[in-house]
């Protein structure tokens, strides 16, 4: 259905065709869509109302009532009539514009005067649709059209055909004599070896002898040469794939096909060309099982069909399983979180094709990897794989102690409500949760063996058992398939085994007193991650042997405000290739720290980024970083004092040229200087020059030299639970500048693209260094040091010494301060040295203001209101 407007003209919304897939003529008629007043109900809002009982609203949903009504008024007025000569009649009568195709407008505008009481009534089309390319000579084909004499006398019917056809390609019988009230055959024969290439449309009209006129539509969509791509499929157990997704790549033209659904052969009909195919195939975990066995990232990196058909298989027996294999390391593991890419691209790289997955690995029993494949040979551009993971200690180990002592495999949904220590529990069986079998049963300090088919949509029962009194619960599976867990709304330790586990487990339940030891961490006290990359394909063997000695440690503290929160954390990792980060966030309990161990190689950097909750968050990140091997490094995230920051890696964020100003402080910082928040705080700007405001932001800086002030006030846009620090950073950066003369700020064109001077401003910024809990705090009435760091922006060429500083702090928020004595470091840091007030003469928290300055009188003063809390 298309639409038109008063005049009709087409609408730019009405949908032109072909039809995707076969080329088909749509759409088949169209009708006044545009601003149509119509009716509304009480109450509503759709479109532009006009007033209480009418609105007025375009689109092709208001010209199929038009279309609708007309067939209502056909069959009022012929009630004998079917549905479908119905619909031939208003098609057959439509009024065609001479500005558009059959593609744009089908037969034409609905015209339900000239369809009421057709002399000639005409069913059926000339839609050849699409004609394949085939070698050699192409067949005639044919469509048959009736046409019905509705008078009382017989008639001579000619047919004519006009639009964009080529001489001879259609051709069409007739003339025809029609009897009264009689029907006859009209022969439409397409000899597609006349035909162009492309889109081919017109009208057949039939005429009589008196003049009456009936019409319907020709076209035929014929294809540019094509080969057939055919790709068979198998999954890890040989058969057909829960599902493909993939995409093809013509590595010439860059012409792009995609592909998602559950088949064992995908048939494509593509033009001649060297194509390129990469995706993901996922083998089904059998019977009902809402989660798949294995997922396996698969490329073929060159596919020639420059000259006739191809045909290969994506074979997932082949399929192997990525693993961080750290040899020396005897802790448990479990994997954490994967991400697995593979990325093609021709050869001189003007673009790339990338597919991959990403996920939590720890709730679910999927496997994940790749189906292995060699490099393109020489010369034909690239294939690089990455394959990123992270194991940690598990949050959640057991084993059997009694009657006999084995270990079990648990998994846990990322949801679990965590904790830490050790327990042990006398199992009771509780068959599948129901009512009945939880009647009579003591569980008092007991933990529950439960036994489901699956438990993805299962946690009311889960939550039964605990309301029943249950102190733990373990999750057996009644059928030997994957399982996932994602249960929330439960507060006990529970976990999963696996089918054979469970099996054991029950027997051992059911002949007679069976105690587990359950423990639990709030979060992994060690992880390792790591990123392996190559540029000559999938690897067979994805197993990769490493050592401690080939990592990096990173002591991590995660802090919180007060008190312990779940948030979120991310690593990004990139190798030596240009390729894409897909990572997915694992949970965190945060007030906690970790071991994180990271994989050291030449061209790998990583770049964490923390959530400090997993809802309404904020997100602070860092910048990219390499590791060398045999380090020890220390990382702490949301530690005090939460500030505005400076990126290192940022191109000139304190630059003056010819052509802009950047002054770009990053939006809020923690104790690390090349950490920023993502987003979370609000900030406003005021400007001075030589004292007086300016408030057109665009005028602020003259040629002549000047004293400056700019002032930020950095706020929280919203209260965040648990996020109580740094709420309100005032900073007043103060500098004296004149209009730059030389190039001497590293990096400033990629600032600034456009200047031919520039130089980096004599802006001070400030960093912080103090010794606080996870939680943020500090004992109140005792002795704290606060480190005060001055720096300079990359480029500054001036004389970098700190010629002094001051420092107060304040117990009510800002409202009154008390100085303290500052001490130089070296310089450019100092030290203030002060006794914390009590907690009764507080309002339990510390604001504190720093200002340095240099010997030419640049001077930064930055307030930050509740920098840490008193406990």
């Amino acid at each position: 259905m298309g639409a038109v407007d008063k005049s009709d003209a087409l609408a730019g919304f009405s949908s032109r065709g072909p039809r995707v897939g076969d080329s088909a003529i749509k759409p088949e008629i169209t009708a006044p869509g545009v601003n149509i007043v119509a009716a509304r109900a009480a109450g509503t809002s759709m479109g532009t109302p006009v007033d209480a009982n009418y609105t007025a609203a375009s689109g092709t949903s208001m010209a199929t009532p038009h279309v609708a009504g007309a067939a209502a008024l056909l069959a009022q007025r012929h009630p004998d009539w079917t549905g479908q000569r119905i619909k031939a009649a208003l098609t057959a009568h439509a009024k065609p514009g001479s500005a558009y195709s059959v593609y744009q407008q089908g037969n034409g505008r609905v015209d339900v005067a000239a369809a009421l009481d057709p002399a000639l009534e005409l069913s059926g089309t000339a839609d050849f649709g699409l004609v394949e390319w085939q070698k050699g000579t192409y067949d005639k084909v044919t469509r048959t059209v009736t046409v019905t004499n509705s008078t009382d006398s017989a008639t001579t019917v000619t047919p004519a055909i006009a639009g964009n056809i080529p001489q001879g390609a259609v051709t069409v019988s007739g003339p025809v004599e029609v009897a009264a009230g009689t029907s006859a055959e009209i022969t439409v024969t397409l000899d597609p070896n006349l035909a162009a290439t492309g889109q081919t449309s017109g009208t057949l009209t039939l005429t009589s002898a008196s003049g009456a006129t009936a019409h319907t539509t020709v076209g035929l969509d014929k294809e540019t040469e094509r080969h057939t791509l055919t790709v068979h499929f198998k999954d890890r157990k040989g058969q057909k794939p829960s599902r493909i997704a993939l995409s093809l790549l013509g590595l010439g033209t860059r012409n792009y096909q995609d592909f998602d659904g559950s088949t064992e052969k995908l048939e494509l009909r593509l033009p001649p060309e060297r194509y390129s195919m990469t995706g993901v195939l996922m083998s089904r975990g059998g019977g009902d099982a809402i989660t798949d066995y294995a997922t396996d990232v698969f490329a073929v990196p060159t596919i020639d069909l420059t000259s006739d058909n191809a045909e290969l298989t994506v074979d997932g027996t082949r399929a192997t399983d990525f693993k961080l294999d750290v040899r020396d390391e005897k802790r448990p593991l479990e994997t954490s979180v994967f991400s697995y890419q593979v990325t093609r691209f021709p050869e001189n790289k003007s673009f790339r094709q990338t597919f991959g997955l990403a996920g939590l690995a720890s709730w679910s029993e999927e496997r994940n990897g790749a189906i292995p494949v060699e490099a393109p040979e020489k010369g034909d551009g690239g294939l690089w794989t990455s394959f990123y993971q992270s194991r940690r200690e598990p949050v959640v180990q057991a084993s059997v102690t009694r009657p006999d002592s084995y270990p079990l495999t648990a998994r846990t949904s990322s949801y679990l409500s965590r904790f830490n220590g050790n327990s042990r529990y006398d199992i009771v069986d509780v068959g599948a949760g129901t009512e009945e079998d939880l009647a009579g049963l003591d569980l008092k300090g007991k933990a529950a063996l439960l036994h489901l088919d699956r438990y993805i949509g299962n946690g009311p029962v889960i939550r039964r058992v605990e309301a029943a009194g249950a102190a733990a619960i373990v999750l057996v599976p009644t059928v030997d398939k994957p399982f996932g867990l994602v249960i929330t709304g439960v507060n006990v330790p529970y976990f999963a085994v696996p089918y054979d586990e469970g099996r054991r487990l029950t027997e051992d339940v059911a002949a007679g007193r069976t105690t587990i030891a359950v423990r639990g961490v709030e979060e992994s006290r060690y992880q390792y991650a790591g990123q392996y990359n190559w540029d000559t394909g999938i690897p067979a063997n994805l197993s990769i042997p490493s050592q401690k000695d080939d990592y990096a440690k990173v002591r991590t503290s995660f802090h919180s405000d007060s008190a312990g929160r779940m948030g979120y954390h991310i690593v990004n990792a990139w190798g030596p290739h240009p390729m894409t980060s897909i990572q997915t966030a694992q949970f965190l309990q945060q007030g906690t720290e970790r071991d994180d161990y990271m994989l050291a190689l030449p061209g790998l950097k990583y770049s964490a980024s923390v959530f400090s909750r997993t809802a309404d968050a904020m997100q602070m990140g860092e910048s990219l970083r390499g590791y060398r091997p045999g380090t020890s490094v220390k990382a702490d995230w949301f530690a005090p004092v939460q500030h505005p920051s400076v990126v290192p890696l940022s191109a000139c964020p304190f630059c003056r040229s010819d052509v802009g100003v950047t002054f770009q402080p990053a939006l809020g910082g923690d104790s690390d200087p090349t950490h920023s928040l993502g987003f979370g705080l609000r900030r406003t700007w005021a400007f001075y020059r030589n004292g007086e405001q300016i408030t057109d932001n665009t005028k602020v800086f003259v040629p002549e030299k000047a004293d400056y002030t700019l002032v930020s006030t950095d706020t929280r846009a919203a209260d965040h639970e648990g996020v109580k620090l740094g709420k309100k950073v005032v900073t007043e950066y103060g500098f004296t500048s004149a209009a730059p003369k030389s190039m001497e700020a590293p990096g400033c064109t990629s600032a600034i693209p456009k200047a031919t001077v520039c130089e980096a401003l004599p802006v001070i910024q400030l960093d912080y260094r103090m010794n606080a809990s996870l939680l943020n705090e500090v004992a109140a009435g005792t002795r704290s040091t606060v480190t005060v760091d001055a720096s300079r922006a990359a480029g500054f060429t001036g004389n970098g010494r700190m010629a002094g500083a001051k420092f107060s702090v304040s117990y009510d928020d800002g409202a009154t301060w008390k100085s303290v004595d500052v001490d130089r470091v070296d310089e450019n840091s100092f030290s203030a040295r002060f006794t914390n007030a009590e907690l009764s003469g507080s309002n339990g928290f510390a604001s504190i203001k720093a200002e340095v300055w240099d010997e030419a009188g640049n001077r930064t003063v930055q307030t930050v209101t509740r920098a840490y809390a008193l406990k």
